[in-house]
């Protein structure tokens, strides 16, 4: 390339490096709309992340995480991993080596969908704002999941031990519509 081409060609990409964060920009899998929200968007998005980001993407926005579990529990399918930050309301659902997000989910009150639903709601709260469920995975002794597969949503029912019975919604999982049966061991 002559010398003029290369000036040129260094010219452009530099303003487009500084224009690109004023214009917009950002990773895939990023939600600019939701960009400091912490809004549930059923397959979708959970707050700022969506499905479509990838795990090293997320570790190169939220760090490395805190704790990374092999077998998250009887409701779940085996192969998951779990992966959490201690500080962070996000958690992640994967396959072992995969780079893709199977399912995002949060036990923080902060985030609610857009029906104000999340993590404290009661379970008739839920089926008044969605119905009922596709699924409910029941495990003895351990959370119920009230599934709704073709929303990509599902909600964590908290087990209290001491009341042998079942509370509000502790977790609040977004997934891609349709897989939820990679995700939980659905009767």
């Amino acid at each position: 390339m002559p010398p003029v081409g290369r000036t040129l060609g260094f010219l452009v990409l530099t303003v487009l490096v500084i224009v690109a964060p004023y214009a917009g920009a950002q990773w895939p899998g990023y939600a600019p709309l939701l960009d400091g929200s912490s809004t549930i968007v059923p397959g979708y998005a959970l707050g700022p992340y969506s499905l479509d980001i990838s795990i090293g993407a997320l570790y190169w926005d939220l760090g490395q995480t805190k704790v990374h579990l092999n077998g998250l529990g009887p409701q779940f399918r085996p192969n998951l991993e779990g992966r959490f930050w201690y500080d962070l309301p996000v958690e992640v659902l994967t396959l072992p080596g995969d780079n893709a997000i199977l399912a995002l989910g949060s036990p923080s009150v902060d985030y609610q969908t857009r029906k104000n639903i999340g993590p404290g709601a009661e379970e008739s709260k839920v089926m008044a704002a969605y119905g009922k469920p596709s699924a409910v995975v029941l495990s003895p002794s351990h959370p119920k999941v009230l599934i709704y597969d073709a929303l990509g949503i599902a909600f964590d029912i908290e087990y209290r031990l001491a009341e042998g019975g079942y509370g509000n919604v502790d977790s609040v999982y977004v997934f891609h519509p349709g897989q939820a049966g990679a995700i939980w061991r659905i009767p």
